[in-house]
């Protein structure tokens, strides 16, 4: 459905264009031409503006399952939990972990609350984890 209306939407916009310069119609007729592909411009940026909220929230949704499923171990649940408040702050969150099994090293990804842009990453070495 979402892709039918995406080129119903293309197809207006692309026909208002082609009649309003193809022709030359009369002053009223080329005010509805503009009004049309105006509301079609709208509705097209409204309609990319709502899928890609829905894709951030898919995808913030998809780390979580994923997260939840690899089990982290207690450290990095702890370490993410109290880190939690300083991410809040800066307008960030952990949208990645990768541990390394051999020599248990962890790498967060931390990405922007609003663009889930990545932001950077907070490495942590086994020596950090095992202080003498």
């Amino acid at each position: 459905m979402d892709g039918i209306i995406e080129f119903v939407l293309i197809s207006v916009t692309l026909g208002a264009a082609i009649l309003g310069t193809s022709t030359d119609p009369s002053r009223n007729i080329k005010i509805a031409i503009i009004s049309l592909a105006a509301l079609t411009s709208i509705a097209t940026g409204y309609k990319s503006y709502l899928d890609a909220k829905e894709n951030n929230v898919n995808k913030k949704l998809i780390i979580s399952l994923v997260q939840s499923s690899n089990q982290p171990s207690y450290f990095s649940h702890d370490l993410v939990k109290k880190l939690s408040p300083l991410f809040k702050k800066t307008n960030m969150y952990v949208s990645g972990q990768t541990i390394f099994e051999d020599t248990g090293e962890r790498i967060f990804t931390l990405s922007n609350t609003e663009t889930d842009d990545t932001r950077g990453i907070l490495y942590i070495s086994k020596k950090a984890m095992n202080p003498v």
